[in-house]
């Protein structure tokens, strides 16, 4: 199997050869995403990503885009761009992730589901406003389940770096007031 790279820059270069060299070092998906924190926030201050991958090309207001994906899937580094004052879906990862914000502002709010009397309910546990630069981390099963907001007048385009490839999986998506699941894909847009 051969790495899809779809984009090629030097400043994304130079984050590859230092998030590879921290994926190496840690084994355990925190000490990953703390050893990832830093070279992320260093990447989103360079204007690396060129225009097709700022794009928002999907109905719903929000497209996906692969940058990188390690040849057995078990990295995969995506931007999400999503329209101006169009809310997400609540969503799962299933998946380790730290995510950046490249371009605009967003509110990203984090959920737990519970069961209460035999009914399946989500609780919001977090609300982060997030500019240019700011980071987030998804760590299932407590810091998985998200909804994304864009709040600025251009698409919010994030990037994450995956212990997984989330555009080749089907993933759920949850009714706030039920708490019930349905199914989620979000294919990648190249």
């Amino acid at each position: 199997m051969t790495t899809d790279l779809l984009l090629e820059h030097r400043a994304f270069d130079a984050f590859l050869r230092e998030a590879q060299g921290v994926l190496n070092r840690a084994r355990e998906p925190e000490q990953r995403l703390q050893g990832l924190i830093s070279p992320l926030q260093h990447l989103l201050m360079e204007d690396f990503l060129a225009p097709e991958f700022k794009a928002v090309s999907d109905d719903r207001g929000y497209s996906q885009y692969l940058l990188y994906r390690s040849s057995d899937r078990s990295v995969a580094i995506v931007a999400l761009a999503v329209a101006p004052r169009v809310k997400m879906p609540i969503h799962d990862h299933d998946t380790w992730g730290v995510t950046g914000l490249y371009q605009g502002s967003q509110v990203s709010r984090v959920f737990r589901q519970e069961e209460s009397r035999g009914r399946l309910k989500l609780s919001q546990t977090r609300k982060q406003k997030m500019k240019s630069g700011d980071v987030a981390l998804i760590l299932p099963p407590g810091e998985d389940l998200r909804m994304v907001e864009a709040k600025s007048n251009i698409p919010a385009v994030s990037i994450s770096v995956l212990g997984a490839d989330i555009g080749c999986e089907r993933r759920r998506t949850f009714e706030k007031r039920s708490g019930h699941a349905g199914e989620f894909a979000l294919e990648y847009s190249n």
